[in-house]
């Protein structure tokens, strides 16, 4: 956790206005999240802290690349991400009940600092695609493996010839034989 103290802001000695905090993410970073969905990151964050006499207003906003596994042709590779996140921390005399909407955070007042690591690390995974494939190239190709895609496009033409040369009462059958498994 002591990597993560650099994300503690101390608000009560900022004066009203706007103040830029600079980040840089890496796999320290990540190490010092407990059960991490990433495995390591190249990231810069700015976090614009606008602050008021009741409430604060972080804009974060980021751009760098996080470790991604291919779905297509499972090999590694650097994922480019990139952007903006908007939170608004209120102060309160009592926690609400009901703190699930994930743009407020509520802080108690007599609290002097806060703590962004966390919401800055999730606004990063949720920025992440369900579906992580390699970027095209510079001159539009794909950036899997020319082997691997040539091997299953090879197999997809096998299945397709298969599916083709069933009849079509062969096909029916199959599907009549799926739904009586309802």
């Amino acid at each position: 956790m002591k990597a993560l103290k650099s994300f503690n802001i101390n608000f009560v000695g900022l004066k009203e206005g706007k103040h830029k905090f600079e980040y840089h993410l890496d796999r320290k970073f990540i190490e010092s999240i407990e059960n991490a969905l990433l495995d390591d990151l190249n990231v810069d964050a700015v976090l614009m802290l606008d602050k008021h006499n009741n409430l604060l207003e972080l804009n974060f906003s980021w751009k760098g690349t996080v470790a991604a596994v291919c779905d297509i042709c499972n090999e590694n590779f650097d994922l480019p991400i990139k952007g903006k996140e908007s939170i608004i921390v209120k102060f309160v005399h009592e926690m609400p009940e009901d703190t699930l909407d994930p743009e407020v955070i509520y802080v108690l007042q007599g609290e002097s600092t806060i703590n962004v690591a966390m919401p800055l690390y999730e606004a990063l995974v949720l920025q992440i695609p369900l579906r992580k494939v390699h970027p095209d190239d510079k001159d539009g190709n794909p950036g899997c493996n020319p082997e691997l895609l040539n091997y299953l496009e090879e197999i997809r033409g096998d299945e397709n010839a298969v599916d083709t040369n069933a009849t079509d009462e062969e096909k029916k059958s199959i599907w009549d034989e799926l739904k009586k498994l309802k």
